[in-house]
């Protein structure tokens, strides 16, 4: 859908502007400007630092005027915004007819480029750390599979689907073979996932949402696995490394004046979803059930549980503690206070989390006093900068954490609720019996 009225506004906006430029005297080489952008056919467009101004202008209320902006890419909303002022200027004098009979074609390729139909698109992103067993398999909207020859022919099949050229055709397939040598996707594992988009680049960011919202569900299950020390991972993400430290000691009374550390950084071994699988079949861990989410229509609270394992998805996978202590602590707050103002925040936490983990008094005053404990660690990360976080602090949250996710995503009483205020309401009732 597109925001008639915003991109009315918006193309009188382009309209004032390319008038503008138009009647402006081109600015020279030697002369400052802020902002140009060229086109090979088309030539160089020079801006100062008033119509650069004024160009930013209208590319933000090209971008506002689409809705969802999700489906259509910035860059590729500039790129129209920058082809109609090529049209409309034809600096290099291309066309017929006279400035306002270009303006106006050039308004309506805008309006035709912002209103393009969807095209359904299949991604592919390289995962790194997950292991060949069971796959292929779907997490949510996420298939993760091996990237070999049947993945190519679906690329083959869709070039001999389009109708061009054979100059086109040559250099597509040229493109495929070129694919099929490029060591950093062929014969490696992948997530495949399938959106809709006005063009590419657009499909790229939502097909690597949804991998990082799988990635991170996973990532929250993979320490739970007997034996696992492995997480997945994206490209550019935190990775594996083998790290070599020297130490040397300058000043003191040590005996050893020398140390060499060699290390392994980040996960260790690949991760197996088969393995996942049975253990959730075995312990009811809701991974199952968290999946199934991720596919359908989520309701207020179960929109804020799938946040809330996210969070905790991207602290399992973090490798400094200060900051996995603080991720934890946002996927336990956001969820457990969804329905609460941030006047008593601390007390109720403590207090939810108790109820919700222990049955016996002395359990729940325990449990009370270790949250508080943790929440006074979080505040002096946040507000003072402190970084000592103990590994046993660290466990304490995210065995804290899991659980009350585990408990809330496959509790019966929970699973009928939709809101975060159905949940601060069970919460008041335990207190009032």
């Amino acid at each position: 859908m597109l925001r008639e009225g915003k991109l009315r506004s918006a193309l009188d906006a382009v309209s004032a502007f390319i008038h503008s430029l138009h009647r402006l005297e081109p600015l020279s080489k030697g002369h400052n400007f802020e902002l140009s952008f060229s086109n090979v056919d088309e030539g160089v467009v020079l801006l100062g630092t008033e119509s650069a101004e004024e160009y930013r202008k209208c590319l933000s209320a090209l971008w506002e005027a689409v809705s969802p902006g999700e489906q259509i890419s910035l860059r590729t909303v500039e790129q129209v915004f920058q082809a109609a002022i090529f049209e409309a200027l034809d600096i290099r004098q291309k066309r017929r007819g006279d400035f306002s009979v270009r303006l106006q074609q050039a308004l309506q390729n805008i309006r035709l480029g912002l209103t393009a139909p969807l095209q359904r698109f299949l991604v592919f992103c390289p995962i790194n750390g997950l292991a060949l067993d069971g796959l292929p398999t779907r997490v949510g909207h996420v298939e993760f599979a091996l990237f070999g020859k049947e993945q190519l022919e679906q690329f083959r099949a869709a070039v001999a689907a389009h109708k061009v050229d054979q100059e086109q055709l040559k250099i597509r397939y040229d493109e495929l073979d070129r694919l099929a040598h490029e060591k950093d996707i062929f014969g490696r594992v992948t997530g495949a996932v399938e959106v809709g988009a006005v063009d590419g680049s657009a499909a790229e960011l939502l097909a690597i949402k949804d991998l990082r919202l799988a990635v991170d569900i996973v990532n929250f299950y993979s320490d739970l696995l007997p034996y696992n020390h492995a997480c997945i991972s994206l490209p550019a993400d935190a990775d594996t490394a083998r790290v070599v430290i020297p130490k040397l000691v300058l000043e003191g009374t040590q005996q050893t004046s020398v140390s060499i550390d060699h290390a392994w950084w980040g996960r260790i071994g690949e991760l197996s979803l088969t393995k996942l699988w049975e253990l959730d079949a075995r312990r009811s861990v809701g991974f199952a059930r968290v999946t199934k989410l991720l596919t359908g229509q989520r309701n207020d609270l179960e929109e804020k549980l799938i946040a809330s394992f996210q969070w905790a998805g991207r602290a399992t996978a973090e490798t400094r503690g200060e900051e996995a202590f603080l991720l934890y602590a946002i996927a336990l707050e956001s969820l457990i206070l969804a329905d609460m103002n941030a006047i008593e925040l601390k007390y109720r936490l403590r207090l939810r989390v108790a109820y919700l983990l222990a049955n016996k008094l002395e359990s729940r005053r325990d449990f009370f006093e270790k949250v508080s404990h943790l929440y006074d660690i979080r505040s002096k990360i946040v507000h003072s900068g402190e970084y000592q976080v103990t590994d046993a602090d660290l466990g304490l949250l995210r065995n804290i954490t899991k659980a009350v996710l585990i408990r809330i995503c496959m509790g019966e009483e929970f699973i009928p609720m939709r809101s975060g205020q159905e949940l601060g309401k069970w919460f008041q009732d335990r207190v009032l019996e």
